[in-house]
């Protein structure tokens, strides 16, 4: 049977997600999907949810990949990677968004609240000093809360330092889904969590990206963004 093994040497949150839709695509071809032994996560969380989860991976694989780190071509330049990457790998494109199989849980305590995450590792957070007022006077009357993470994700050397209303503890990754999908609106840097807010089809997430890449292959339709000059 034709089976297909992926990895990818990058290792972030969405650089995983850019192929969580070929599992699903493959096994409704009756192909087997595996996830290489040497496949890359910037932490093993990533792994946790965006593979282990998946009820289309049917394991590890120790042999040589053939899916994931092969040539890219944008093929259809105004689709995202989810789309290009359906091609890329030989099939009939369908989807633009990530997608996972964690249902979150609903946290009441930050429904009203906007989550303000700036942590970033590719590129920066295009911020303001003054984002927490910025957001303040476009949401009266809300909180702003920030994510403080129980667990190192991964060397976020971009990230900017605010100071929210609070923080509030991340103790995993399914929680870090939880506030996302639980907070009233969510802003975030152009970095692995819009991916995974468009993975949540949380619509209600500003982020920041730059200008440049307003029309980048990791923009999805479902979130909303912000461009800035770099």
């Amino acid at each position: 049977m034709d089976k297909k093994i992926l990895y990818q040497p990058w290792g972030g949150l969405g650089d995983n997600l850019a192929f969580s839709t070929l599992p699903r695509r493959f096994a409704e071809q009756g192909i087997d999907f595996f996830i290489s032994d040497k496949n890359v996560y910037r932490n093993s969380e990533i792994y946790d949810l965006v593979w282990k989860l998946n009820p289309y991976v049917k394991g590890i694989s120790s042999e040589k990949y053939n899916s994931g780190d092969i040539p890219f071509n944008r093929e259809f330049g105004n689709k995202s990677i989810i789309y290009n990457e359906e091609f890329n790998h030989g099939l009939d494109p369908i989807n633009e968004l990530p997608e996972i199989y964690y249902t979150p849980n609903h946290i009441t305590s930050i429904a009203g609240s906007i989550l303000l995450d700036t942590s970033t590792f590719t590129f920066p957070a295009g911020m303001s000093d003054s984002i927490v007022d910025e957001l303040k006077e476009k949401y009266p009357g809300k909180e702003i809360v920030a994510p403080k993470f129980r667990t190192k994700l991964s060397d976020n050397t971009k990230t900017k330092i605010v100071v929210p209303d609070r923080f509030v503890e991340v103790e995993s990754i399914f929680h870090y889904c939880d506030l996302i999908n639980s907070c009233y609106h969510f802003v975030c840097p152009f970095s692995g969590q819009s991916v995974l807010a468009s993975a949540l089809n949380k619509k209600d997430t500003t982020c920041y990206i730059p200008a440049s890449f307003s029309n980048h292959f990791y923009v999805f339709p479902n979130i909303n963004y912000y461009s800035y000059k770099t």
